[in-house]
């Protein structure tokens, strides 16, 4: 019997124990909790003391340089009428060397030329002449 209430006290020994590590772990557990709750409120109240430092802070506003905006618009008008008359120059330029290469074609129509001579038969034969004579 001797065993009996030796293991009998080591089973209530090894439950004993076993509640005080329960309990602790439920004390630990609820001493995380409030640790987590005072950090929050302590988060909290710096936050909302931030917001009341940056809330009563003067911001100076910056100085904004004036910008002498018609000036800019009169340089942008000027260089917009310099591109058009750049391009205008450019397309005349274009359409003097279409004009130049339209009459050198023009001078070179061999056949065009035959046919602004007199067809008439006074005319063919004078022509026929100068042909032989060569």
């Amino acid at each position: 019997m001797d065993t009996n209430t030796m293991d009998g006290t080591l089973e209530e020994k090894c439950e004993y124990l076993m509640n005080i590590v329960v309990e602790s772990r439920k004390q630990f557990g609820k001493m995380c909790v409030d640790y987590d709750q005072k950090t929050s409120l302590v988060e909290n109240k710096m936050l909302k003391l931030q917001l009341k430092s940056i809330a009563t802070c003067r911001f100076k506003a910056k100085n904004i340089p004036e910008i002498n905006t018609d000036e800019m618009k009169n340089d942008l008008e000027d260089f917009t009428n310099e591109i058009v008359s750049t391009q205008r120059v450019d397309e005349l330029r274009q359409n003097v060397m279409d004009m130049q290469s339209i009459v050198l074609q023009f001078k070179n129509d061999v056949i065009g030329q035959k046919l602004k001579k007199q067809m008439t038969a006074d005319a063919l034969l004078a022509e026929a002449k100068k042909k032989h004579n060569k």
